[in-house]
C-alpha cells in the first residue's frame, strides 16, 4: 500500500453515494442525514481501490426516565497560579491641613513716626520703637508692619532760671534682651533677634549696663501654643508621577494536547472504521517557551489500546474495548504535576447503519 485517503460527505440517500465535494473531516449531521465515508487506497503499482461506508443520523428517541444521582466526583487538582499584574500607579496625595502656630513679638527702632528713617531691628538708639505680633519667628524688614511709638521726647524749651541748687541730672532708659527670666542667658543690649525677654531700667548714666540684674525683665515671646485643630481636608492635589513598573511575575506552566477528543465512525457491528484521527501530541510550556523535553511523562489507557512514543510525546489509538476510551497523560515539570485526558468515542448514538459492499476498482 502506497497511501490511503479517507474523506466524508453528507448525502440524501443511503444507497447512492453523493456527488458533491468530499471533506477531510466528518461534517456535522442533522437527524435524517446520511454520512458517507469514502476510502481510496493507492498501491505501489499505482492501482487504486475505492470503498464506501454510510451511516444515518436517526431522529431522537423519547426522553428516558431520570437516572439515579451519581456519586460525588473527586476534587480536581488545583489550577496554576496566574501571572502577577503590573504594579498600579501611586495614589493622589491631598494637601496637608493647617497646623497650630506659635506667636512671636517683633520690635524695631527708627528715627521717624513711619519707621522708614534709620530703621533697625537691633540698634535701640533711635527716637521711635515699633512692635507687631505674628506667627513668623523672623523679624520683618518692612517698617509698615510695625506700630510705632515715640520713646525719646524732644528737648524742652529753656526753663526760667531758678535758684542755684544741686546739679540737675538727665534720666536715661536702658533696654536689653535675653532668653531667660533673669536675663543671664543670651544677654544683649543690641541684638533682639529671636530673644524671649526684654529688660528695662532707668538711671542717669548714658551707657547701658551689662549687668542683667539691673534690668526688670518681661517675657515678649510666648510659649508655643497648643496644637491647633485638624484642618479641613485640602483639595485634591495634582496627579503624582507614575511609579516604577513592578517586577515581572513568574511565567505560568501549562500543558496542551494537539487533539483532546475525537468521535470515530463505526460499522454496523460497532467497530471503528478508521483510527487515523485518534492521534496527537502532548506539550508543556513555561510562558511561551516549549519545555516538553525537560518534563517527566507517564500515561495510562482505559477502554482502548494504543501506542505512546516518549521521545516525541505522540499518542495513537490502535483499538477500543469500550464505547468510550480515555488516555490520561501526566507531566511533571519543576515540581508541578499537570494532567490532560484524551477521549475517544464510538459514533453509535442515534445512528442507523446500512452496510454496503465495498466497491473495488482501479481508478485512472
Amino acid at each position: 500500500v502506497k497511501s490511503t485517503e479517507i474523506t466524508y460527505q453528507i448525502g440524501s440517500s443511503g444507497v447512492e453515494a453523493p456527488t458533491g465535494e468530499w471533506l477531510a473531516d466528518p461534517p456535522q449531521t442533522e437527524p435524517g442525514d446520511y454520512l458517507w465515508t469514502r476510502k481510496i487506497t493507492t498501491y505501489t503499482n499505482n492501482s487504486k481501490t475505492l470503498e464506501y461506508a454510510v451511516s444515518r443520523n436517526g431522529n431522537d428517541g423519547e426522553k428516558g426516565d431520570k437516572g439515579d444521582k451519581g456519586d460525588k466526583g473527586d476534587k480536581g487538582e488545583r489550577g496554576l497560579q496566574g501571572l502577577q499584574g503590573e504594579k498600579g500607579d501611586q495614589g493622589i496625595q491631598g494637601k496637608p491641613g493647617v497646623d497650630g502656630k506659635s506667636s512671636y513679638t517683633h520690635i524695631a527702632y527708627a528715627n521717624s513716626a513711619d519707621g522708614k528713617t534709620d530703621f533697625s531691628v537691633s540698634n535701640p538708639d533711635r527716637d521711635y520703637v515699633g512692635m507687631y505680633v505674628d506667627s513668623n519667628p523672623t523679624d520683618s524688614s518692612n517698617p509698615s508692619d510695625y506700630a510705632w511709638s515715640k520713646i525719646k521726647g524732644a528737648d524742652g524749651t529753656q526753663g526760667i532760671p531758678g535758684k542755684a541748687g544741686a546739679d540737675g541730672k538727665t534720666p536715661y532708659l536702658h533696654i536689653a534682651y535675653a532668653n531667660s527670666a533673669d536675663g543671664k542667658t543670651g544677654f544683649s543690649t543690641t541684638d533682639s533677634t529671636n530673644k524671649l525677654y526684654i529688660g528695662q531700667y532707668t538711671d542717669f548714666t548714658p551707657a547701658d549696663s551689662t549687668d542683667p540684674a539691673k534690668y526688670a525683665w518681661t517675657k515678649i515671646k510666648g510659649d508655643k501654643g497648643d496644637k491647633g485643630d485638624k484642618g479641613d481636608k485640602g483639595n485634591t492635589g495634582d496627579t503624582g508621577p507614575q511609579g516604577k513598573p513592578g517586577t515581572n511575575g513568574t511565567d505560568g506552566i501549562s500543558m496542551i494536547l494537539s487533539n483532546e477528543a475525537v468521535a470515530l465512525p463505526c460499522d454496523i457491528e460497532g467497530n471503528p472504521l478508521d483510527y487515523s484521527l485518534a492521534t496527537g501530541t502532548a506539550y508543556v510550556y513555561k510562558g511561551a517557551s516549549d519545555v516538553s523535553a525537560s518534563a517527566t511523562w507517564t500515561v495510562s489507557w482505559s477502554g482502548m489500546t494504543g501506542t505512546w512514543t516518549a521521545s516525541s510525546r505522540t499518542y495513537k489509538v490502535t483499538g477500543m474495548t469500550a464505547d468510550v476510551g480515555k488516555l490520561t497523560i501526566k507531566a511533571v515539570y519543576s515540581g508541578i504535576t499537570l494532567t490532560k485526558v484524551f477521549t475517544v468515542t464510538k459514533a453509535l448514538k442515534n445512528i442507523k447503519v446500512n452496510k454496503l459492499s465495498a466497491i473495488s476498482g482501479v481508478l485512472g
